[in-house]
């Protein structure tokens, strides 16, 4: 049974290991690759930046793979979007309660333990975190319609849901993530980066029939392949081979 670790980000977007370096630590460890490097940010500004992105990883076995920004257009014109294996959609940021991007940037990176990252601060009243996680609801909704997403990326590293850990209406919302998931055929990835989802919302997604994708996310040399926790979650679960996201053909 040959896993892949389907989210990894390389020199061509915020990473700091080579695609021939991924590809030689994936392959120590069993595994196949995808390579899921940002589009419209960091070094990924314009469609033809992504054509160049996409001409590299041809010249590598790894299965060609894209993030992207929910709330954002990232939309891919068919002559590229038919080379891209694989869409990983997550929430980078949300408009704060003023109209203005609040981005989540600083978060992921002291979450993440980024050498020299400070550590995130800024609090939510419950009220607030509320908010923020009906407007990822919506979001997604949206999103899931009408731009091509195929794996919803690390669905609950935001502060928003921090703030609200142990209270009933997370337990709510992550039903309606599952549903949407559902509803438009989005697979869940588990994150070895993160540790996400936790347990309950991966077993109402496998109740459900949602798909499952395995990531790393790897930014970091240390993070590299590392499918840990997705693997032990397939485990505790029970999760097949038959359940996890595969390329369409």
């Amino acid at each position: 049974m040959k896993y892949f670790d389907l989210h990894t980000h390389t020199v061509l977007s915020d990473g700091t290991k080579t695609p021939q370096q991924l590809l030689d630590a994936a392959e120590k460890k069993g595994y196949g690759l995808g390579i899921s490097d940002h589009i419209f940010c960091c070094k990924m500004l314009t469609l033809r930046d992504v054509e160049h992105y996409l001409d590299e990883l041809d010249r590598y076995n790894v299965l060609h793979g894209v993030e992207a920004n929910l709330g954002e257009n990232f939309t891919l014109p068919h002559k590229l979007d038919e080379r891209v294996d694989y869409v990983i959609a997550s929430v980078h940021s949300v408009q704060d309660l003023n109209g203005e991007k609040l981005e989540l940037g600083p978060y992921f990176c002291a979450r993440a333990g980024d050498a020299g990252a400070p550590p995130y601060n800024r609090s939510f009243t419950a009220d607030e975190a509320k908010h923020y996680l009906e407007q990822i609801l919506q979001i997604l909704e949206f999103d899931f319609r009408c731009q091509r997403v195929d794996i919803l990326g690390h669905c609950t590293v935001h502060p928003f849901y921090d703030t609200l850990m142990g209270q009933k209406y997370l337990s709510d919302w992550q039903d309606e993530v599952v549903k949407l998931c559902k509803k438009y055929t989005v697979a869940i990835e588990i994150s070895g980066l993160w540790h996400c989802p936790d347990e309950d919302l991966i077993r109402k997604a496998h109740v459900a029939g949602v798909k499952f994708s395995l990531g790393s996310d790897c930014h970091q040399p240390e993070d590299t392949c590392d499918l840990d926790y997705a693997l032990d979650m397939l485990r505790k679960i029970g999760i097949g081979q038959d359940e996890l996201f595969t390329i369409k053909a």
